[in-house]
């Protein structure tokens, strides 16, 4: 919840001010690394521990396909 906070909140300082957007990039690449482990451990970790209990390859297997709808749906996204 935090680092998901965090992110919103560099979202809306871009939006809605003029800090430069490299320093909020780096902010913000700084804060998907925790996350991007935490998704990972929710995939992988056993269902006792909180987790999905998925194993590596089905969860890089969801992984790939999520990134790919965002991909997809930010290119469809900026040619309208």
């Amino acid at each position: 919840m935090v680092t998901a906070g965090v992110i919103a909140i560099v979202i809306l300082l871009h939006y809605g001010t003029k800090i430069n957007p490299v320093v909020l990039f780096w902010v913000a690449f700084i804060f998907t690394r925790p996350f991007g482990a935490t998704f990972g451990d929710l995939l992988t970790k056993p269902t006792a521990n909180g987790g999905l209990d998925l194993g590596t390859i089905p969860a890089t297997l969801v992984s790939i396909v999520l990134l790919g709808i965002l991909i997809l749906y930010s290119h469809k996204k900026k040619l309208v």
